[in-house]
């Protein structure tokens, strides 16, 4: 093996398997992997101990040196102070993957980080690719490969069946994620658990497991984006083959941590960047370990809608209003039902039920379940309904029910999901129908579905411009008001008529010229949020405002003499936004669009969309913002003022990519009104090579 040779199969489909640092006891954690492998993988299995010749009734070697063969994967059980050199050793004998469980290494300080470069330095050296340290393995159920010392709840079967692949960047998560996607019913067909990453990195595992034959959908747990550009290509790779990746993505980037100047700065928290990476990689995020993998469920069944429109059937109808407004909440629409569908159904449930969407059958099913069986037929069948909810299963009839739903699903294409609770979910699962326990969770589980089949449609996606950050200066300056001028017009954003003034008389004369009433401000250069320190006045009717402006913001300044000033032609009322954008060290450049204004923080109505941004991009930018209000409510923006607004945040991602030096950018507001939306106040930090003060 050559270190251009980086692939995983080794990890997942071993020839040969070694334990190093067996252990005769099957309880202890090089004893329990050893039990393992000795249970279920069909090839050579090695054991090293330093002190027995036989471990478990298995031969064992005194070193790895008297190994009769290179493993093609070797499982180290060792102290970590010995894992170095045990490292060395697999990798000159060419042995081609190796899982590092100890932990002691950079998580506990300047010692235990050398250990591991050393081991990243022994991987890309030799090429043998490692994981951890500090994991609890990695499971490959078709190869009967459970390399983990992980307590397993279940009887876990080596099985050829396809299912789902789990990564994640905690070995006990991974661990509570398998044994909860196996209670609901999920068959899991691969784990890997990636700890430290000293090699491999959770984004590479994805990428990997994406590109199996046997694996429908990947659940992830990610702490950090440690390799955003393989993580982009792997999400784009499952869009393109239709595997869902779903992911649980906490805490924040450390190059997000650092403190901004900007409005913008503050708005681009790190969560805003990763969740722009993952929008952008076409990668499902979920808001809570059960939502991780109940979307994993329904997305894993690989049916996903033509359109909105859903259709909820339901034993009750106050679970029916719960579902109801869970799919309104996510953006769905559930139509009435059609007048001949209506008509079939009213004859099949009592006086009482409701033929109306949300359709409640009522318990009458128990008694029913042919009635059941036509209700069924005529609803999924019915092409006015994309996707379709069955909310309850009478228990006594449960069987029938379940053959009734795998027939008429079997009729079409659309997406079904059901919501059961306790073993029955486990037993809808099993048979290829998404299940999840709980009403709610089945609407946004629909809710997934459409997201996803969204992102499908729009895979075409530009690629970031990833890891293009701010390494081009050491220092930053704020551009002054003209200087940030020239660049936004350069770009074609439409900025406010000013003048730059230096004192009251210049400022009279500016506001002679720009006509009254006016706006006077500091220049951004003095104060970048001007309305802390008083530097901004409204509404001046008159030179005497503007002298009285003027030497206001001097005392407030602590200046003397001249103080930079700005004259501005006040502009109409309207819908007050802003735009920024931010680079980030290591996933580039990104822009934001939100509500504006001095309440902008507290609002925190914020979009965010990785650079570049396409038309279509900043469109779906506004469309989302106030949970789509801002463009479809009465007094809401219309389809020429959401171009419009467009075309600047298009703009402003032309100038992040074309200006590798700005590193920040605050326009607010931008006043959207007639004629159309204008810049009223902006601020720009760029980043200087020379060692000057910022």
């Amino acid at each position: 093996m050559t270190p251009t040779d980086r692939s995983l199969d080794a990890l997942f489909t071993p020839a040969s398997v070694a334990v190093i640092g067996a252990s005769d006891d099957p309880a202890r954690i090089g004893g329990r992997v050893l039990a393992r492998f000795l249970d279920h993988f069909a090839g050579p299995v090695y054991a090293v101990n330093a002190n027995r010749d036989t471990v478990q009734g298995h031969p064992a070697a005194r070193s790895i040196a008297d190994l009769p063969a290179a493993p093609d994967l070797a499982v180290l059980a060792l102290p970590a102070n010995l894992v170095p050199d045990a490292i060395d050793e697999l990798a000159a004998s060419g042995c081609r993957a190796a899982i590092v469980f100890s932990s002691g290494f950079a998580e506990s300080g300047a010692e235990g980080k050398a250990m591991q470069d050393r081991l990243r330095t022994a991987a890309a050296e030799s090429g043998m690719r490692i994981i951890g340290p500090n994991c609890v393995g990695t499971m490959s159920l078709p190869s009967g490969v459970l390399a983990t010392f992980a307590d397993l709840q279940t009887d876990v079967t080596p099985s050829a069946q396809p299912g789902v692949g789990i990564v994640s960047q905690s070995g006990a998560l991974g661990s509570v994620f398998f044994h909860a996607a196996e209670a609901l019913g999920l068959h899991v067909s691969y784990m890997c658990t990636t700890g430290n990453e000293a090699d491999v990195s959770a984004a590479e595992a994805i990428a990997a497991l994406v590109e199996r034959p046997d694996v429908q959908a990947v659940m992830v747990y990610l702490e950090a984006l440690s390799d955003p550009e393989v993580l982009y290509t792997a999400g784009r790779r499952a869009l393109e083959l239709g595997k869902p990746i779903v992911a649980l993505k906490v805490g924040v980037s450390d190059s997000g941590a650092r403190a901004a100047a900007s409005h913008s700065g503050s708005l681009a928290a790190p969560d805003r960047f990763a969740q722009a990476l993952l929008d952008r990689a076409g990668i499902m995020r979920a808001g809570s370990p059960v939502e991780l993998v109940t979307v994993t469920a329904a997305l894993a069944a690989g049916r996903f809608p033509a359109g909105d429109r859903v259709a909820v059937m339901t034993l009750s109808g106050g679970v029916g209003i719960m579902i109801a407004d869970a799919l309104d909440a996510g953006g769905l629409s559930l139509p009435r039902t059609r007048d001949e569908t209506a008509r079939q159904i009213e004859k099949l449930i009592p006086e009482y039920g409701s033929a109306q969407n949300p359709i409640d059958y009522t318990a009458n099913a128990v008694n029913d379940p042919a009635g059941f069986a036509e209700i069924l037929d005529a609803v999924v069948t019915d092409d006015d309904f994309d996707m379709v909810i069955i909310s309850g299963l009478a228990m006594g009839t449960f069987d029938e029910n379940l053959a009734t739903i795998k027939r008429v699903r079997d009729k079409v294409t659309k997406p079904v999901v059901v919501s059961v609770s306790g073993a029955n979910s486990v037993t809808v699962n099993r048979h290829g129908i998404p299940c999840v326990p709980d009403a709610v969770q089945a609407a946004n589980a629909v809710v997934a579905l459409k997201t996803y089949a969204d992102l499908r449609a729009r895979r075409s996606a530009e690629k970031p411009l990833l890891g293009d950050g701010s390494a081009h200066g050491t220092t930053h300056h704020t551009l002054t008001a003209e200087e940030t001028r020239e660049l936004l017009s350069r770009f074609t954003i439409p900025v406010v008529q000013e003048i730059d003034a230096v004192d009251e008389a210049s400022a009279v004369q500016a506001a002679d010229t720009v006509g009254y009433p006016v706006a006077v401000k500091l220049d951004s250069a003095v104060a970048e949020h001007k309305t802390e320190v008083g530097g901004i006045r409204l509404d001046v009717r008159d030179a005497a405002g503007v002298r009285a402006a003027v030497a206001d913001m001097r005392a407030a300044s602590g200046m003397t003499g001249d103080v930079p000033v700005v004259i501005q032609q006040m502009v109409g009322r309207g819908l007050e936004l802003t735009v920024g954008a931010i680079r980030d060290s290591t996933l580039g450049p990104a822009v934001l669009v939100g509500l504006g204004g001095v309440m902008v923080e507290i609002l925190d109505e914020i979009e965010m969309s990785l650079v570049p941004v396409s038309h279509a991009d900043a469109e779906r930018m506004l469309r989302k913002l106030c949970g789509g209000r801002l463009t479809t409510g009465p007094r809401g923006m219309d389809d020429a003022t959401v171009k419009a607004v467009g075309d600047v945040i298009v703009a402003l991602s032309s100038l992040m990519a074309q200006c590798p030096d700005v590193t920040e950018v605050d326009v607010n507001p931008l006043i959207v009104g007639e004629p159309g939306p204008v810049a009223v106040d902006g601020l720009v930090r760029v980043a200087r090579p020379d060692m000057g003060q910022d």
